[in-house]
């Protein structure tokens, strides 16, 4: 499964009175680790790259990490090598899960640099219970521009006995319509009539239709029954043309990985005013073991899952928009996920799912 979409505010460029001296030679060069393992079985995926260079120009924003030596250790020191399956994108095997009590670190070697990860604990997560459906529509100060959609709410009992940490994630399967009969090629000065045979009907899997990240502690609500909002899947004009299957995915987290994505929840929560507070430092548990103060950004973290799905009849939206979906080309050419930028469109396949 794909992973919590974890987007890193790499720098800031913070100036007011003096003039930025573009011709330095400063060079800077951050490793960006995005991954994580839970007890589903895999591919688990981690993501690696550089931030961007600084020098005479600005260059290189985001270089992937390739041809590194990725493994993840257990506490008994069981090792599993990850494979590169895209520029910079590293995967375990599909048989490989997560132990709930066990402890893992990610270990990343790339030419003679070397870093580390503080080992994660898998803490048991309490199971989803039941999953409910609210049609929502938003507020707006315009009676035209306005969203709607459906919130999807996570039910489960939390345990009294262990303070918990959750973070929860959704992905969604929707139905798509395009017209391949339709399509042009380019050729030198224009482009000329080329239809396609197949495939006017897909099924896309997106992560995630809400991408929000969603974290709770049960500080305030320890030992009892808990509804906490997963998702609000919003009307874009091609998700209710037909049912709408979202899956949420409620994780467990340790304590420290909960204070990551409070910070991270708290970056991504600014709005750029003039009284916004400054960006907190990123502070992730990956170490450059050659350089232990050379700043590394991102987290790895290993997770217990508790997993449900449920289907959204597009009757349930209220004031749908109806917009037709315009593509002139094969269903399955939509744009790609590429793991490494954390797009939503995991892939769009003409294959019918069998649930649906």
């Amino acid at each position: 499964m794909m992973r919590i979409s974890l987007f890193v505010i790499v720098f800031s460029l913070v100036g007011c009175v003096d003039e930025l001296d573009v011709t330095t030679e400063r060079v800077l060069q951050v490793l960006v680790v995005e991954g994580s393992i839970d007890t589903n079985p895999g591919p688990h995926y981690v993501s690696l790259s550089k931030s961007a260079k600084f020098g005479s120009i600005f260059e290189d924003f985001s270089k992937k990490v390739n041809g590194a030596l990725v493994r993840i250790r257990d506490e008994k020191g069981n090792q599993v090598i990850l494979d590169e399956v895209d520029s910079g994108v590293y995967a375990t095997s599909p048989s490989f899960q997560a132990k709930v009590g066990s402890e893992y670190t990610l270990i990343v070697e790339s030419n003679t640099e070397r870093y580390i990860s503080i080992p994660e604990k898998v803490m048991p997560v309490a199971p989803i219970q039941s999953l409910r459906l609210e049609p929502k529509k938003l507020a707006s100060l315009s009676d035209v521009v306005f969203e709607v959609g459906v919130e999807v709410y996570v039910d489960f009992q939390d345990p009294g006995d262990e303070q918990n940490f959750y973070l929860i994630e959704n992905i969604g399967i929707h139905v798509v319509h395009t017209s391949p009969e339709r399509f042009e090629l380019k050729v030198p000065g224009g482009f000329i009539p080329y239809p396609k045979d197949c495939c006017a009907e897909c099924w896309v899997t997106e992560m995630a239709g809400d991408p929000t990240v969603r974290i709770t502690s049960d500080d305030r609500f320890n030992g009892n029954e808990r509804s906490e909002l997963a998702a609000f899947i919003v009307d874009d004009g091609k998700r209710y043309t037909d049912k709408y299957l979202v899956k949420v995915l409620q994780h467990s987290l340790t304590k420290e990985a909960f204070r990551f994505f409070q910070v991270l929840e708290s970056q991504l929560s600014i709005t750029g005013e003039l009284f916004d507070p400054p960006p907190a430092t990123l502070r992730g548990n990956v170490i450059n073991v050659i350089e232990p103060t050379s700043p590394v950004i991102g987290y790895f973290y290993a997770t217990d899952v508790s997993i449900d799905s449920v289907f959204i009849d597009n009757a349930l939206v209220e004031e749908s928009l109806k917009i037709p979906f315009d593509y002139p080309d094969d269903c399955r050419e939509l744009p790609h996920l590429n793991i490494g930028n954390l797009k939503t469109i995991v892939k769009s396949s003409s294959q019918r799912p069998l649930f649906w």
